[in-house]
């Protein structure tokens, strides 16, 4: 059963909080945990707890989350937080992964797909693992490479999270990730590179899909296509960063919380 990390966070030095950001991931991987926001400044929607900054870790079980926190060689790392900022840490259990599942799926009248959960050889088939968070991490090859950083980066206004050389660089915008990485530097990836038709961005309302277009118009981004509002109540434009990939700014209703 997954367990989760809450960690509200308030930095007091950030020159020694930034050491930590760089140490900690070690550790989480080394546990089996990853980070599923990490550096989100949250939105209180109701009460009155105001935290300044917010990470979310999953890990395999609660035990792998409590070897993380008393892992003697992540000590000293820690005692780099402590010193930094002041934490709250809450440890939570997420829902058993088959029953549960099954439960909500019979209570909110869901039918399971197709061959799955019937008789016939689909109930020799492995269940499938608990569902995602979505899809949260995009990587991308620049051989325009620092154009392209500032692009996400100024424009787009996400956070570097980590530059581990002056070849790859992680951005965040919260509750996301988005690896870039130097072309020329990664060979055998870009000799084999996929397609990609496009990245997109989800924004809380129709208006401020045009706020954005206006914005990014502005500042010289090239639009590929103008606002427009779709059949499902979509609305979004379409614009291209300095590498030439296609990026939506999108405000879809079931993404964008209404």
């Amino acid at each position: 059963m997954s367990a989760f990390l809450i960690v509200d966070v308030d930095v007091k030095d950030a020159a020694a909080y930034a050491e930590y950001i760089k140490r900690a991931p070690a550790f989480i991987e080394k546990h089996g945990g990853r980070y599923l926001a990490r550096g989100a400044r949250p939105e209180v929607l109701e009460g009155g707890w105001q935290p300044q900054r917010l990470v979310l870790a999953e890990f395999p079980d609660a035990a792998s989350a409590r070897a993380f926190l008393a892992d003697p060689d992540y000590a000293p790392v820690k005692a780099i937080r402590h010193r930094a900022a002041a934490t709250n840490i809450t440890l939570v259990e997420g829902l058993s992964e088959t029953k549960d599942a099954s439960a909500a799926a019979k209570a909110s009248g869901a039918t399971p797909p197709s061959g799955i959960g019937t008789n016939g050889d689909a109930e020799q088939r492995p269940q499938r693992p608990p569902a995602t968070t979505g899809l949260r991490h995009v990587a991308l090859l620049a051989h325009r490479f620092e154009e392209t950083e500032r692009f996400y980066a100024e424009l787009m206004g996400m956070t570097v999270e980590w530059r581990p050389d002056a070849d790859n660089c992680y951005l965040t915008s919260g509750n996301d990730n988005l690896a870039l990485h130097r072309a020329e530097a990664n060979h055998a990836a870009a000799a084999t590179a996929q397609r990609l038709d496009h990245i997109g961005f989800v924004v809380r309302s129709a208006a401020d899909v045009d706020a954005w277009h206006g914005y990014l118009k502005a500042a010289g981004t090239p639009i590929l296509a103008p606002p427009k509002t779709h059949r499902d109540g979509a609305r979004s434009f379409y614009c291209a960063d300095p590498e030439g990939t296609t990026v939506q700014i999108i405000f879809h209703p079931p993404l964008s919380g209404v």
